[in-house]
């Protein structure tokens, strides 16, 4: 996740807070509601790009694993072949 992601995640989230606060002071439902309405999606946004980098990290270590297995079996194939 990029910085820029988790500083606007972090300002939605704040505008949540605020919101909701706002509403409850001001007895406005419709407010407190937008204001958890925001603050859930702030933490949807965050989960999104944490699963996110998580796919990327898994399938930079499958790539280095394949990569090391094909290196292992080119140097078997030209092994057998100097045999030959």
């Amino acid at each position: 996740m990029s910085l820029t992601d988790k500083f606007e995640h972090t300002v939605q989230r704040m505008k949540g807070h605020t919101e909701e606060g706002a509403g409850k002071a001001l007895g406005d439902d419709d407010l407190v509601a937008h204001g958890k309405a925001d603050q859930i999606a702030a933490h949807a946004k965050q989960a999104a790009s944490q699963a996110g980098d998580a796919a990327r990290h898994v399938g930079q270590r499958v790539t280095k694993r394949a990569m090391r297995g094909l290196g292992r079996l080119h140097e078997r194939l030209h092994e057998d072949a100097d045999k030959r």
